[in-house]
């Protein structure tokens, strides 16, 4: 199974643009989203500085483009996707009109930047601070968010070498053994059950477009105004961020309580990031938990945590109106690193996010239980992959960071995506899996035995929750080839119970 991995805040870098700009396409498509989004982006990802693209605002609309630039170079964006909407002006200023004091224009537009097969929409600028977008040498309206800290014992945040013997530390052995690429046609999208999507705070926005639930318009459109709802947010009080290097975790998690502040990242790899007042926070760098060093991060306020409340108020509007699909690959959510399965669960966790921790520690884990084998993060690359080389060893792992690695990308997703095993009569077998809708208690079903064939949408078991049930079902017609789980067991959502295999002649 290949992960695709997309970076949060904290990635961008300056110029990060200006090589990607030279690709076929790349820059109708930015200019696509510098539209819909009232950001110069390609000013912004090439000649801007430091100070500028650190702005809450800029930097998420941004990171998101350029994930989505290189998504798509890969051929990694569905080839179908929901149609995209205006998203509400009113929810940033009365009438839809921006604080550079023109009205947008409404209603949806066919732009000549728009990624295939999707509309973008012509919505109205981003209202923050004047200047802070458009204009050369402005200073940025707020401070930056970058929610990662470097691993004490990581390396360069480049791409390692091929996988080990040891292999991710799991006990879904089975589910490895499943995680087989499936055969794909010409220009076809990668096969869902091969590929799983995960996104780091906003890069949940690019993985929800990878995985076909948003359009690329609608993400880069949200990135932007939930960028500028959090930098409005930050003005209300006097917070910050800072990250707790080593240390036990339990002790860790304990010694932030006790000072009143949030653990608004785990991240797993030895890295806890704090969050809350500013008085806090350096309480907590003057007495940090044993074995453990805090080092404050210049950001401008307590993103992730109830801090972010209003924030969350202003951007659950914009999240209902957003027009989704059904993932079509699995996705997972940063908040507890389980599948989300429908639409609708995607736009209800988007405004939700700003103000829940990121358990990227829990994502980690469902990809180890998941059998990924591969781990391909997309631009702006780096802080994801440094925390996959230490917490899921054996993983091949490369780092998008430039169109240099394209290539090299190119080769390991088709590496992945080769015919599965020779059957006796010369056939090639093809291997899914049947994966839990939700976390719960598994139960085969009675009918589904090893060895019969079982068609499309045929009942393989249920997921008992201290609510409801939840069937799972066979994802194509094929012979029920191995259970995974046992009755009883508990299941993690999007985790697999069963192995099924069909076979087609060569």
């Amino acid at each position: 199974m290949l992960a695709v991995l997309t970076p949060g805040q904290g990635a961008q870098t300056p110029g990060m643009l200006t090589t990607w700009l030279s690709l076929t396409g790349v820059e109708e498509q930015l200019a696509g989203y510098s539209a819909i989004t009232g950001l110069d982006l390609i000013r912004l990802g090439t000649t801007a500085d430091a100070d500028e693209i650190k702005d809450t605002a800029i930097a998420q609309p941004l990171i998101v483009a350029l994930g989505l630039v290189a998504a798509a170079q890969l051929d990694l964006l569905p080839l179908s996707a929901p149609a995209t909407a205006v998203l509400p002006g009113s929810a940033f200023r009365p009438g839809g009109a921006s604080r550079h004091g023109h009205s947008a224009p409404l209603g949806i537009a066919h732009h000549p930047g728009a990624p295939r097969n999707s509309r973008l929409a012509a919505l109205p600028p981003v209202a923050h601070r004047p200047g802070t977008a458009a204009t050369p040498g402005a200073s940025p309206a707020f401070a930056p968010a970058p929610t990662f800290a470097p691993s004490p014992k990581s390396g360069p945040p480049t791409k390692s070498g091929p996988p080990t013997k040891s292999g991710p530390s799991s006990k879904s052995g089975p589910a490895r053994r499943a995680g087989l690429a499936h055969r794909l046609g010409a220009h076809a999208s990668l096969d869902p059950d091969r590929v799983v999507v995960a996104g780091h705070s906003v890069g949940e926005l690019t993985a929800a477009a990878v995985a076909g639930a948003l359009t690329p318009g609608d993400a880069v459109a949200f990135a932007a105004r939930r960028g500028a709802q959090m930098a409005a947010a930050c003005s209300s009080a006097p917070t910050g961020m800072a990250a707790v290097l080593g240390g036990d975790p339990q002790s860790v998690l304990a010694a932030i309580e006790a000072a009143g502040l949030t653990a608004a990242n785990r991240n797993g790899a030895g890295q806890i990031v704090a969050a809350g007042p500013l008085d806090a926070l350096a309480r907590l760098a003057d007495n940090p938990p044993p074995r453990a060093r805090v080092r404050l991060l210049p950001v401008a306020g307590a993103f992730h945590t109830a801090h972010m409340r209003s924030a969350e108020e202003a951007l659950a509007g914009l999240a209902a109106a957003l027009p989704t699909a059904d993932p079509t690959r699995l996705l997972l959510s940063n908040a507890d690193g389980a599948a989300v399965r429908r639409g609708h669960a995607v736009t209800d966790r988007l405004a939700r996010q700003v103000t829940r921790p990121v358990r990227w520690d829990l994502c980690q884990q469902t990809l180890a239980d998941l059998g990924v084998s591969a781990a391909i993060e997309l631009a702006p690359a780096g802080a994801l992959t440094a925390l996959a080389r230490r917490q899921l060893p054996g993983v091949e792992l490369l780092a998008v960071t430039s169109p240099g690695e394209l290539d090299q990308a190119r080769r390991l997703i088709a590496a992945r995506t080769q015919p599965g095993p020779i059957g006796p009569t010369g056939q090639v077998v093809d291997l899914h899996v049947a994966v839990a809708p939700t976390k719960g208690v598994f139960t085969r079903a009675t009918t589904a035995v090893e060895g019969r064939t079982l068609t499309r949408g045929t009942q393989v078991g249920t997921i008992h929750t201290n609510r409801d049930e939840h069937p799972i079902v066979a994802p194509f017609t094929g012979v029920l080839a191995e259970w995974l789980r046992r009755d009883g067991d508990i299941v993690g959502a999007g985790l697999p119970v069963a192995r099924l295999t069909s076979a087609t002649e060569d």
